[in-house]
């Protein structure tokens, strides 16, 4: 049974009330900093559901010039039968997107694309920079970030710069945290050694890639090179 309450209770002030008379008080005693507060916040919160809303249109097309490019490339492909025959046309709607959305989602998967484009084409100081500009755009740990490494270190094999591509192929196995990608990426270690004229070097990395292979066309692959380095 709930206790009665007696005269002092009841004559004793609510405290949520006296809180709320004092919070009016002050309202009324600074009206004006008071709705010039309000309007202040009232502007940020506009201002962020317009950022907001501009940023996903943004986003949106961006994806648009995207999609466009990636099928032209593709496209081309399919008809043309490798990516080496993409006209400048390809090139030119990837880089589209960097000009004109360069903080878009899309600006870091146009710089991937572009990157293996100039590979293949050739180019290989535009697709290192291209990788690069995908790795300075991308999110932490994004799944592609191993691949724009070894894109790198492939760069800079072709141009026989070999300790900045062994540098890169470090990094692209730090990268794999899956470790899907780490036998194929200690193997390219080890072709690097080999031009190196390395070969105990080369040796290691081939059986560090055979012990991190599950493709049993690579790990036969792997085999014979450990058998020749070992007989030479």
């Amino acid at each position: 049974m709930a206790a009665k309450a007696t005269k002092k209770d009841v004559e004793k002030p609510d405290p949520f009330y006296e809180w709320m008379e004092r919070i009016y008080g002050y309202i009324v005693s600074n009206k004006k900093k008071f709705y010039t507060g309000v309007g202040v916040f009232a502007a940020i919160c506009l201002l962020s559901t317009a950022y907001y809303f501009y940023s996903q249109h943004m986003e949106q097309q961006a994806e648009k010039l995207y999609l466009k490019a990636y099928d032209l490339q593709y496209s081309r492909a399919a008809t043309r039968g490798a990516d080496r025959d993409s006209p400048a046309s390809v090139f030119a709607a990837y880089e589209e997107i960097l000009q004109a959305y360069p903080r878009s989602r899309a600006a870091f998967y146009a710089c991937y694309m572009l990157g293996n484009l100039y590979y293949r084409g050739g180019d290989y100081d535009r697709a290192r920079s291209s990788f690069e500009a995908f790795l300075d755009k991308a999110p932490r740990k994004h799944v592609l970030t191993p691949f724009a490494y070894t894109g790198i270190g492939y760069c800079y094999e072709e141009k026989k710069e070999y300790a900045k591509a062994l540098e890169a192929f470090e990094k692209a196995v730090g990268k794999d945290t899956g470790g899907v990608f780490t036998g194929v990426t200690y193997g390219n270690m080890a072709r690097v050694y080999e031009e190196m004229n390395n070969a105990p070097k080369a040796l290691e990395l081939y059986r560090q890639a055979l012990e991190n292979t599950t493709d049993p066309a690579m790990a036969a692959f792997i085999k014979r090179k450990i058998a020749e380095l070992g007989s030479s």
